[in-house]
């Protein structure tokens, strides 16, 4: 440990911030001290969605926040456990999570080993934030990995003048429910503030065996002068789910009796083992000091660290005792043995740590910020034998343990320069150095010994331009982004993988109507030594990725807004776009020789990029004045389909899929209830079946058919067979939602 804090002192460079208005100091937006880092302001050239606090209240059941962006252009969402709870992901323009840049008030969430977000790990999050902006492409330069596709940026609760408690509850099928408490004290003596909240949520999932039991709380504290903030905050959640990683094998996707059917835990002869389940726990801990030193100049350090441990367990039939570290030779009576059942936990403890140091500076023409940052990770993972069912008594054994340290440190110049009045340039120049180095042995007793450096420079330049109706952007940016944990782990090739390099253009336009807007926005992210999925995954779930030298995605983005009559209001999006990769090889594994046939298959799609992605949002005030309000809202999406590897192989297809939800809000006040709300979501109103994700494994056996032995396995031609899985999503269910704030 003392290695840790030594490495955090010696590297940690002092986030800074500005408020939109040019004032350090705005008692009701004081979020915008510790955000605007890393978030978009209105005359930068990024194409962007932003959410704020009412329409996030409004969508917000519970559910995780990629079910809060479902329907935001080019959001595909996904759920393990089929209804939002659990183990939830999102996809942006095709791109999985490991490559969309995450901060909360500039602070980077990302894993910096696998570069994923978990947001069953903060569950019930969305209750303590304010605004969520979605960059879609490279966007702005952000703190943490970079972005290979999207950023999403999210701001926590701002400063209230007024005491306030709030009660969110919600209950719904499949014995969902959601208890919360939000305390807001108001502004205490003119210069302290505090909030807190409580989140318990529960949920039996739509496949078999995928519950979830999830914790979360956050708590905030704000100190403040004319020129100075300070907001110390901490948050963290506790989530045991069921594991539901491997999906419904792909001979019981199409049985309706048997569509729910979770095969984790199954190797367990008789009843499924019970206690399949993901066990882990988050702590974070942030502070942000912000100061305004003279007009128009402000600087601001923050303070990070996060902590992680848990495991997940797994019951394991007919292992090599070898494998495991146990006793040789392993006799039991007068029988010696060398194989049996066992359940086994793999753990991970780690610590995430740094400071961001912002200056801004804020003129008539210009409007600039400088931040440089570091963060240092340790992780540590161990597995242990705590069951050997032919022997129960044994006791646990550490059977493999690997440590990991990855320093990361950034600078980056930004801003906008004001040519006229209606023209703006914006230029963001940004470096990044990266040094990780892995020892120790994996559970499969490899040797992980590895020690690589990177260093990236990447650029952004882009002009905005904005007259009364219209606003017109293009831009263009340099991303480059090192291989994740997994990458290098898991690499099928004696050479390590390659760094990924983007190019990323953009050009959009928007034209406001009455009462509403149209925009276009034309995207080209052209790729060199992209790292894409091979449909494999290992045993947790984790995808399995190989450079290819060149892959584009192009397309085109459309939204509009309208409010024909004044209680109705029409939303659409819709997102149109070509994804290849070029001269692709796939390397098959061939179970007769030991070894891999190599296939050549030229240009293929991308996999997880459905060509179209829809969505149409209608909504209705019923009644709408300063004592009541009632809406009705209808939501439809559309996702076309999907490849699940590189091949093009029809096999590996995921069909298109389109879903209808029904959403009711009311909100009134009473007595002492300054705000009493009801909502009602039914999901997926025409009960349509479809499944949102899958996995899938091909291999070549002449000599042995895998159909009788394994429930994932199919047959696709002579000799030829692929195991699959797929993650079907509920059909109709409901969630009511009651909230009151006092």
């Amino acid at each position: 440990m003392s290695i840790f804090f030594k490495t955090l002192v010696c590297t940690c460079l002092p986030v800074l911030a500005w408020t939109q208005n040019g004032s350090l100091l705005d008692t009701l937006e004081l979020k915008t001290v510790t955000i605007s880092a890393t978030f978009a302001s209105e005359k930068m050239p990024i194409t962007r969605t932003d959410l704020h606090a009412p329409a996030l209240r409004r969508q917000d059941f519970g559910q995780d926040i990629p079910y809060l962006l479902r329907t935001t252009p080019s959001v595909v969402e996904t759920s393990d456990a089929g209804i939002g709870f659990g183990y939830t992901g999102l996809r942006i323009r095709g791109t999985d999570a490991s490559r969309i840049n995450v901060t909360i008030d500039g602070i980077p969430l990302n894993d910096a080993e696998s570069q994923n977000v978990y947001w069953v790990d903060l569950p019930d999050f969305a209750a303590s934030t304010d605004q969520i902006q979605v960059q879609r492409g490279v966007g702005t330069s952000t703190n943490g990995a970079g972005a290979f596709g999207a950023t999403i940026n999210l701001a926590t609760d701002k400063v209230l003048k007024t005491k306030s408690l709030r009660y969110d509850g919600n209950f719904g099928s499949f014995n969902s429910q959601k208890h919360g408490l939000n305390y807001q004290s108001g502004i205490l003596k003119d210069k302290f503030y505090f909030n807190a909240r409580f989140s318990k949520i529960n949920s039996d999932g739509y496949l078999q065996r995928s519950a979830s039991d999830l914790k979360s709380w956050y708590v905030a504290g704000t100190y403040f002068t004319p020129r100075m903030t300070l907001k110390i905050k901490a948050f963290g959640g506790h989530e045991v789910t069921q594991q539901a990683w491997s999906g419904v094998p792909a001979q019981y996707i199409n049985i309706d009796s048997l569509r729910r059917y979770n095969i984790e835990g199954t190797e367990k002869i008789g009843e499924p083992y019970p206690n399949q389940v993901d066990n882990y726990r988050q702590t974070h801990v942030h502070a942000h000091l912000t100061q305004q030193t003279q007009e128009g100049i402000a600087q601001s350090v923050s303070v990070h660290y996060t902590r992680g441990f848990g495991f997940y367990e797994q019951y394991k039939a007919n292992q090599k005792l070898s494998n495991y570290n146990l006793p040789k030779p392993y006799i039991i009576g007068n029988d010696t043995i060398t194989k049996s059942d066992l359940v086994r936990r793999l753990w991970l403890d780690n610590h995430f740590a740094g400071l961001i140091y912002n200056q801004a500076m804020k003129g008539e023409q210009i409007n600039a910020m400088l931040s440089a940052g570091a963060n240092v990770y340790i992780g540590n993972h161990f597995g242990e034998v705590i069951n050997v069912v032919r022997n129960p008594a044994q006791p646990p054994v550490r059977f493999y343990q690997n440590q990991s340290n990855k320093l990361e440190s950034y600078l980056y110049l930004k801003g906008n320069y004001q040519l006229n009045d209606t023209w703006n340039a914006f230029l963001d120049l940004q470096g990044r150095l990266v040094n990780y180095h892995l020892e120790g042995l994996d559970k499969n007793q490899r040797d992980l010994a590895k020690s690589v450096k990177y260093a990236f420079f990447n650029p952004k330049v882009g002009l905005f331009y904005a007259s009364e109706k219209s606003k017109l952007y293009g831009s263009f940016a340099v991303a480059n982004r090192e291989p994740s944990r997994d990458d290098l782990v898991e690499a099928r090739r004696a050479e390590l993988p390659k760094s990924e390099r983007l190019l990323n253009t953009e050009i959009g336009y928007k034209y406001l109507i009455n009462n509403g807007f149209i925009s276009a926005n034309f995207y080209n992210m052209f790729y060199n030594n992209q790292l894409v999925l091979t449909g494999q995954i290992n045993d947790v779930g984790n995808p399995i990725r190989a450079n290819v030298p060149k892959s584009y995605r192009n397309g085109l983005e459309l939204e509009m807004n309208w409010k024909p009559i004044e209680k109705l209001s029409i939303s659409a999006n819709a997102s149109f776009s070509t994804n290849k990769t070029l001269n692709f090889t796939e390397y098959r594994d061939n179970w007769d020789t030991g070894g891999q046939d190599t296939l050549a298959h030229g240009t293929t799609n991308l996999a997880f990029s459905p060509n179209a992605i829809g969505n149409l949002i209608l909504n209705y005030d019923v009644i709408k004045n300063k004592n009541h309000e009632f809406s009705v809202q209808l939501q439809h999406k559309y996702v076309g389909p999907q490849y699940v590897d590189n091949t093009n192989n029809p096999n590996a297809l995921l069909a298109a899929y389109q879903q209808t939800d029904l959403k009711i809000f009311y909100n009134t006040h009473f007595y002492k209830i300054k705000n009493l709300t009801f909502k009602l979501l039914i999901n997926n109103l025409l009960n349509q079946k479809f499944s949102s994700n899958a996995w899938i494994y091909r291999f070549t056996s002449a000599g042995y058919d895998p159909r009788p032995d394994d429930l994932t396995a199919r047959a696709e031609s002579q000799n030829t067979y692929h195991l699959m899985g797929y993650f079907p999503q509920a059909g109709t269910h409901f969630l009511l939602g009651i909230s009151a704030a006092f």
